[in-house]
């Protein structure tokens, strides 16, 4: 496959996810990323844990198919909100795509969801 043709069909995946979010007309779109176009800020290097990494490794050498990633898109930047070590062992192994959920949005609604989540698990432990 030529880089032009990808090159030409990654800009029209993201024309689509792009129009089909703004438009508000799905809550979401599934498709696979590029794993080089996802930020990934939001999860600090210290809370990745190497055993965890490779226990999803071991998963993908024995074919094993992993669940979506989660991200957010703001119309440029996709931004990684769930499956940190997924990526991790994708790239690990080679693999330069990852199917991902993309859902509106961007880091500050990482963040406002992660502070929603945490507020309502104070208290029940």
């Amino acid at each position: 496959m030529s880089r032009d043709f990808v090159d030409h069909s990654w800009c029209r995946i993201q024309a689509l996810a792009a129009a089909l979010l703004e438009r508000q007309t799905i809550t979401y779109v599934e498709m696979k990323l590029p794993i080089s176009s996802i930020r990934r800020e939001f999860q600090p290097a210290e809370y990745m844990l190497e055993e965890r990494i490779m226990e999803i490794v071991a998963a993908l050498e024995r074919g094993e198919i992993l669940p979506s990633v989660t991200v957010r898109y703001d119309g440029q930047n996709y931004w990684l909100q769930d499956g940190f070590h997924r990526v991790a062992a994708m790239e690990a192994v080679g693999r330069e795509e990852i199917e991902a959920e993309v859902i509106p949005g961007g880091l500050a609604d990482i963040q406002a969801e992660f502070d929603r989540m945490a507020a309502d698990m104070r208290g029940k432990w």
